[in-house]
């Protein structure tokens, strides 16, 4: 029994940074999710936003369209290497002088 949970314990010791890990990509891909709407140009970027009628934006969102300017709108759109280089480029020091 006492090896079991030994067992037990060293594989939650293994697992509990892959968890971790995990929720830090959500919440950089939730960051970068944020910041393209935020930079986006239009009334329209994804389907979920509202059209300046008030209704649903869905299948006429820039998202939909495909048409070069589209944000990013949910998690899946952003692969880990999109998240390596946002990790990167936040990871800089600013390269301004400030005088």
């Amino acid at each position: 029994m006492r090896k079991l949970y030994g067992i037990l314990g060293l594989l939650l010791l293994i697992a509990a940074p892959m968890g971790y890990a995990a929720e830090d990509d959500n919440q950089i891909r939730d960051a970068m999710i944020k910041e393209s709407v935020r930079n986006f140009v239009g009334s329209c970027g994804c389907p979920f936003h509202y059209r300046n009628d008030g209704k649903l934006c869905g299948v006429k969102s820039a998202y939909d369209l495909s048409n070069g300017t589209m944000p990013l709108c949910y998690r899946i759109d952003i692969t880990v290497e999109m998240i390596e280089e946002y990790r990167a480029r936040k990871d800089r020091p600013s390269s301004a002088v400030v005088k």
